[in-house]
């Protein structure tokens, strides 16, 4: 028996897969190998998630309460799939987790990993808002103990 938890994970990460792919598809300038590849990925990462969302659940078909809630989609890095922690914005709307973006441009790539419009590492900024999100929801979820450890790190109180 799944639980809502469950599904909504799953739907989240189904969804995430289905923009990917959306976007890969109706955009010429990317190159099919790189979006397999990226797509692949996110399927493989939503078919492990799911694998544990099931083997940690408990015998009455509740999950266990050490299972990570699901982030809104928005707080991870589109390059790493992952919960931001350090979120930069590009000048073309999209964040991205610091360290990804930089070993992104450091590897020879100058351009935006979802737009492929030219991107150099002047045009991007510090997201504090966004920052400040991430670490509310992590304290709403009791993933960090201090509400206000990022907060006022960002000058926001």
């Amino acid at each position: 028996k799944k639980t809502k938890t469950q599904n909504i994970n799953r739907q989240q990460a189904q969804a995430i897969i289905k923009r990917l792919t959306a976007h890969f598809s109706s955009n010429p300038n990317t190159s099919n190998n790189n979006n397999n590849m990226t797509v692949t990925r996110a399927s493989s990462i939503v078919s492990t998630a799911s694998a544990a969302s099931v083997a940690t659940s408990c015998s009455n078909g509740t999950v266990d309460s050490d299972v990570a809630p699901t982030p809104p989609s928005r707080f991870l890095c589109s390059i790493t799939l992952q919960l931001m922690t350090d979120p930069l914005l590009s000048v073309y709307g999209h964040s991205y987790e610091r360290k990804a973006i930089m070993d992104w441009l450091s590897r020879g790539n100058d351009t935006c990993p979802l737009t492929r419009q030219p991107l150099p590492m002047s045009k991007l900024i510090g997201n504090a808002k966004l920052k400040v999100q991430i670490h509310q929801w992590k304290y709403q979820h009791g993933l960090v103990d201090d509400i206000s450890s990022s907060q006022h790190s960002q000058g926001v109180a």
